[in-house]
């Protein structure tokens, strides 16, 4: 076999091998978070799904909802909306979990009002048109 062939099917393995280790990691974390998460660790489950969407995950709406969900469970209500906002920027339109999730996020800031305009035909600009970082003003 020429040396050329042998040196790219050598460089291929390796990249397959990298992309393996790579999609292990990002399943390695999420099962890591999400374990962190259900046993009440929030703090590490945010942390874990942070490291998560580092790695470059498939679907980083899901990510961010499930993020957003362990920030809410430590009243980190800005953190929380944050997150909703970003998934709801990057989801499909008929992911409803992000916009339960800044419904969430808002109400724990008390900003009920902001929701309820949602029903009053405002419901597709209402979530997003303030961008994905907007604070909320009676976070602890």
């Amino acid at each position: 076999m020429p040396r050329t062939l042998v040196s790219n099917s050598r460089a291929m393995a390796a990249q397959l091998d990298t992309k393996s280790e790579a999609d292990a990691t990002t399943k390695s974390l999420d099962t890591a978070a999400k374990a962190a998460f259900a046993s009440g660790r929030h703090e590490e489950a945010a942390a874990l799904f942070g490291q998560h969407l580092l790695t470059g995950a498939p679907e980083p709406h899901l990510v961010l909802c499930n993020r957003s969900a362990a920030w809410a469970k430590l009243g980190k209500w800005s953190e929380a909306e944050g997150d909703a906002r970003l998934a709801m920027a990057s989801s499909p339109p008929t992911f409803v979990k992000a916009p339960y999730r800044l419904a969430c996020a808002l109400q724990g800031c008390g900003r009920l009002d902001e929701v309820r305009s949602w029903g009053s035909g405002q419901a597709s600009a209402a979530p997003v048109s303030h961008g994905p970082f907007l604070s909320c003003s009676s976070a602890p």
